[in-house]
Protein backbone atom coordinates (compact mmCIF):
# COMPACT_ATOMS: atom_id res chain seq x y z
CA UNK A 1 0.00 0.00 0.00
CA UNK A 2 1.48 3.28 -1.06
CA UNK A 3 1.14 6.50 0.96
CA UNK A 4 2.57 9.69 1.59
CA UNK A 5 2.76 11.03 5.51
CA UNK A 6 1.89 14.40 5.56
CA UNK A 7 4.19 17.03 7.71
CA UNK A 8 0.96 19.41 8.52
CA UNK A 9 -2.36 17.54 9.04
CA UNK A 10 -5.18 18.83 6.07
CA UNK A 11 -9.26 18.91 7.49
CA UNK A 12 -10.95 17.24 4.52
CA UNK A 13 -14.53 16.97 4.83
CA UNK A 14 -14.53 17.75 8.48
CA UNK A 15 -11.56 15.01 9.33
CA UNK A 16 -8.20 15.97 10.01
CA UNK A 17 -5.74 14.08 8.11
CA UNK A 18 -1.95 12.84 8.02
CA UNK A 19 -1.94 10.53 5.76
CA UNK A 20 -2.95 9.48 1.68
CA UNK A 21 -2.68 6.48 0.05
CA UNK A 22 -2.37 6.60 -3.73
CA UNK A 23 -2.53 5.04 -6.86
CA UNK A 24 -0.65 6.20 -9.60
CA UNK A 25 -1.97 3.12 -12.08
CA UNK A 26 -5.76 4.92 -10.83
CA UNK A 27 -4.96 7.75 -13.00
CA UNK A 28 -7.21 7.90 -15.95
CA UNK A 29 -6.86 9.58 -19.38
CA UNK A 30 -9.26 12.30 -18.38
CA UNK A 31 -7.27 12.74 -14.96
CA UNK A 32 -3.92 13.02 -17.38
CA UNK A 33 -5.70 15.72 -19.30
CA UNK A 34 -7.20 17.46 -16.02
CA UNK A 35 -3.76 17.75 -15.12
CA UNK A 36 -1.90 18.71 -18.03
CA UNK A 37 -4.32 21.42 -18.83
CA UNK A 38 -4.48 22.62 -14.93
CA UNK A 39 -0.86 22.73 -15.12
CA UNK A 40 -0.46 24.34 -18.83
CA UNK A 41 -3.11 26.92 -17.84
CA UNK A 42 -1.38 27.58 -14.30
CA UNK A 43 1.77 28.92 -15.91
CA UNK A 44 0.05 30.85 -18.80
CA UNK A 45 -1.41 32.93 -16.57
CA UNK A 46 2.14 33.72 -15.37
CA UNK A 47 2.98 34.66 -18.71
CA UNK A 48 5.53 31.43 -19.24
CA UNK A 49 5.29 28.91 -22.19
CA UNK A 50 4.45 25.75 -21.64
CA UNK A 51 7.83 23.78 -23.41
CA UNK A 52 5.74 20.29 -23.28
CA UNK A 53 8.14 18.19 -21.62
CA UNK A 54 6.45 16.03 -19.51
CA UNK A 55 8.81 14.78 -17.57
CA UNK A 56 10.02 17.86 -15.96
CA UNK A 57 7.07 20.00 -15.41
CA UNK A 58 6.79 19.97 -11.98
CA UNK A 59 2.71 21.54 -11.87
CA UNK A 60 2.01 18.55 -13.95
CA UNK A 61 3.74 16.30 -11.85
CA UNK A 62 1.68 17.96 -9.13
CA UNK A 63 -1.58 17.58 -10.21
CA UNK A 64 -0.69 14.10 -11.66
CA UNK A 65 0.03 13.36 -7.70
CA UNK A 66 -3.15 14.83 -6.54
CA UNK A 67 -5.26 12.54 -8.83
CA UNK A 68 -3.35 9.58 -7.92
CA UNK A 69 -4.07 10.51 -4.13
CA UNK A 70 -8.17 10.92 -5.21
CA UNK A 71 -7.95 7.67 -7.34
CA UNK A 72 -7.46 5.98 -3.84
CA UNK A 73 -9.98 8.67 -1.82
CA UNK A 74 -12.77 9.62 -3.93
CA UNK A 75 -14.52 11.73 -1.35
CA UNK A 76 -10.76 13.77 -1.42
CA UNK A 77 -11.49 16.85 -3.92
CA UNK A 78 -8.47 18.57 -5.86
CA UNK A 79 -9.46 22.01 -4.22
CA UNK A 80 -8.99 20.02 -0.36
CA UNK A 81 -5.59 19.17 -2.19
CA UNK A 82 -4.79 23.06 -3.42
CA UNK A 83 -4.67 23.64 0.60
CA UNK A 84 -1.66 21.54 1.21
CA UNK A 85 1.38 23.37 2.47
CA UNK A 86 5.40 23.42 2.72
CA UNK A 87 6.72 20.05 1.91
CA UNK A 88 3.79 18.19 1.29
CA UNK A 89 3.61 19.52 -2.05
CA UNK A 90 6.71 18.23 -2.97
CA UNK A 91 5.64 15.02 -1.72
CA UNK A 92 2.42 15.06 -3.48
CA UNK A 93 4.73 16.38 -6.65
CA UNK A 94 7.39 13.33 -5.84
CA UNK A 95 4.09 10.77 -6.75
CA UNK A 96 3.16 12.53 -9.73
CA UNK A 97 6.38 12.35 -11.39
CA UNK A 98 6.69 8.33 -10.31
CA UNK A 99 3.75 8.46 -13.52
CA UNK A 100 6.33 8.80 -16.23
CA UNK A 101 8.65 5.99 -14.54
CA UNK A 102 10.50 7.34 -11.75
CA UNK A 103 10.52 4.83 -8.57
CA UNK A 104 7.85 6.15 -5.79
CA UNK A 105 9.17 8.27 -2.65
CA UNK A 106 8.32 5.34 -0.39
CA UNK A 107 8.71 2.36 -2.56
CA UNK A 108 11.11 -0.28 -1.40
CA UNK A 109 14.34 -0.66 -2.67
CA UNK A 110 15.01 -4.50 -2.11
CA UNK A 111 11.51 -5.18 -4.45
CA UNK A 112 13.08 -3.33 -6.93
CA UNK A 113 16.48 -5.06 -7.26
CA UNK A 114 14.59 -8.36 -6.46
CA UNK A 115 12.49 -7.69 -9.61
CA UNK A 116 15.49 -6.97 -11.99
CA UNK A 117 17.10 -10.11 -10.40
CA UNK A 118 14.20 -12.28 -11.73
CA UNK A 119 14.23 -10.93 -15.13
CA UNK A 120 18.15 -11.40 -15.12
CA UNK A 121 17.88 -14.66 -13.98
CA UNK A 122 14.71 -15.29 -16.79
CA UNK A 123 16.94 -13.76 -19.26
CA UNK A 124 20.07 -16.03 -18.35
CA UNK A 125 17.95 -19.11 -18.78
CA UNK A 126 16.77 -18.07 -22.17
CA UNK A 127 20.52 -17.56 -22.83
CA UNK A 128 21.43 -20.63 -21.77
CA UNK A 129 18.64 -23.08 -23.71
CA UNK A 130 19.30 -21.07 -27.08
CA UNK A 131 22.88 -22.36 -26.49
CA UNK A 132 22.04 -25.82 -25.80
CA UNK A 133 19.51 -25.80 -29.16
CA UNK A 134 20.99 -27.50 -31.95
CA UNK A 135 21.84 -25.57 -35.01
CA UNK A 136 20.30 -26.58 -38.04
CA UNK A 137 21.84 -25.89 -41.63
CA UNK A 138 21.06 -25.40 -44.89
CA UNK A 139 23.41 -27.91 -46.74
Amino acid sequence: MAKIILRSPLEVNGEKLTEFEYDVDGISPENFLEADARSSSGLAAKGIQNMNLAEFNSALHFYLGCFAIIAKNPSIDISDLMRLTGRDINKVRKVGQTFFGDTAPDEDQDETASTEKESESSSEATAESTKKSPKTSDK
